[in-house]
């Protein structure tokens, strides 16, 4: 891993850390209240876990960049891998996916390389989700249309009707700005 700890080596300091502050007896005191500041009766101790968590929404904030010039390589390689282990039951066009990680789409646990596996349940065990409150102009035209974000959950989607694969294969309509000029009528 990257800037990351592997499992094993995560377990491994653990197991010692625990051995060295226990002096390999049982704990009389919980790690929680261990990790506590000193000021609050702890004493401070390195929580590896939430490091390695730490870092792993760190390298998924990055996977988030609406602009594929200013998104790393790396990450649009990740973002191609998990755009190809979409939850079947969804039936998200190929044309429809902009961005996994601002759009409204799911991702199978079963297919993604294993450090993109950790990245989105690390996402989904801290709740994080695309959300703001007041977008700029420039936000909301990167927007993408299809499995937008703010839908609404108790309205039926049109993501696959024929007007939308129209939009996206005739007009290349994939964000807001896809759809200006287009004068549509229902």
């Amino acid at each position: 891993l990257v800037n990351g700890m592997p499992l094993a080596i995560t377990k491994h300091i653990l197991k010692a850390q625990k051995e060295f502050i226990n002096d390999s007896k049982s704990s009389m005191i919980g790690r929680d209240s261990l990790m506590a500041p000193r000021d609050q009766g702890g004493i401070g101790l390195f929580d590896f876990e939430a490091r390695n968590e730490a870092l792993l929404l760190l390298k998924a904030a990055s996977l988030a960049e609406s602009d594929t010039e200013k998104r790393s390589h790396w990450a649009s390689l990740a973002l191609h891998r998990l755009s190809k282990t979409i939850v079947k039951s969804l039936s998200v066009d190929e044309e429809a996916k902009t961005n996994l990680m601002v759009q409204k789409i799911k991702v199978s646990q079963r297919g993604p390389p294993a450090l993109h596996k950790k990245m989105v349940k690390c996402l989904k065990k801290y709740g994080l989700r695309f959300e703001t409150v007041h977008p700029s102009t420039e936000l909301q035209r990167a927007m993408p249309l299809w499995h937008h974000p703010g839908e609404d959950p108790r309205k039926r989607q049109q993501n696959n009707g024929q007007k939308a694969k129209c939009l996206r294969r005739n007009h290349t309509a994939l964000t807001h700005p896809g759809l200006s000029g287009l004068g549509l009528h229902e």
